[in-house]
């Protein structure tokens, strides 16, 4: 029998109390156990230790892309099992590359059990000389991140911080110092890696006027900020984004960070497995 764990965030505002429950259904049916659900942030992510005790097969992580990023990190020598990114977050980036779009968590946990289940032995991700910086996802570096903030605070009904950040955010886009690609003679207010298929796939993001600035601002509010208005910058191994700024804005999986440029980007790979369930997984 597949023995599978199962990390939940009470804290999450998109929390489904009754979701436990669904999955242990949904594994049942397939001849899983799921034996235990671990519950953020009353209780810490499991160690490569303890999910070897457990003869953890599967630990399934339903919560958000930041989340995921921080556990694959700790498990990065955990060899014996396969992670399972569910849709528990905002963006789902992550498990819609690997499930595909519009898959519920039952539904992936049950396919995960399949024969048909992919267990890769190698996921890409971002790395950097600063390991502060490491991606499951992908990276946003400049100063449109600022518009991160607000996404956060509408996502928390926080509508008295919106009269400040909005307009932090609309400067930080127009008057912010650019970010450019080393060897590329254009700047942009952002530029997005994406860890795809063993390289880094560039988007440089534009602000040339109202119209690219109510786009970003939509695409940020309406929860995938890829959606801006872009250029694609072409596919590499490593790359150095530039800046003149002291403190680069980032966006790692969802989370803000800051760092010093330059920044060197290059694409790794995770020790740890994960399942894909998608007919053409990233």
């Amino acid at each position: 029998m597949t023995i599978i764990w199962l990390i939940v965030n009470s804290a999450s505002g998109s929390f489904d109390a009754a979701m436990p429950d669904a999955l242990r259904a949904a594994a049942a049916a397939q001849g899983g156990d799921l034996a235990r659900v671990i519950m953020l942030p009353d209780e810490s992510l499991p160690s490569t230790a303890e999910l070897v005790a457990g003869r953890v097969d599967i630990l399934a992580i339903h919560t958000g892309d930041g989340t995921i990023n921080s556990a694959t990190q700790a498990l990065r020598d955990w060899t014996q099992g396969a992670i399972l990114a569910l849709p528990g977050g905002t963006m789902n980036l992550l498990a819609r590359h690997l499930h595909g779009e519009g898959s519920t968590s039952p539904q992936i946990i049950g396919r995960a059990l399949s024969p048909n289940a992919i267990h890769r032995a190698v996921t890409t991700v971002i790395d950097d000389d600063d390991p502060a910086i490491w991606g499951l996802v992908g990276l946003f570096a400049g100063p449109t991140t600022a518009w991160g903030d607000v996404r956060e605070e509408l996502r928390h009904g926080d509508i008295g911080a919106l009269v400040a950040s909005v307009p932090r955010a609309i400067s930080a886009t127009f008057s912010g110092d650019p970010v450019s690609i080393a060897g590329d003679d254009r700047s942009f207010p952002a530029i997005y890696a994406e860890p795809v298929h063993g390289q880094l796939r560039l988007m440089g993001f534009t602000a040339e006027g109202a119209g690219d600035l109510f786009n970003h601002g939509f695409a940020w509010l309406g929860g995938d900020f890829r959606n801006g208005p872009h250029e694609m910058r072409g596919l590499v191994d490593q790359v150095t984004i530039l800046c003149d700024a002291a403190e680069v804005g980032l966006l790692i999986d969802g989370e803000r960070a800051t760092t010093a440029a330059p920044l060197n980007l290059r694409a790794s790979h995770t020790g740890v497995k994960f399942i894909a369930t998608a007919l053409d997984p990233r």
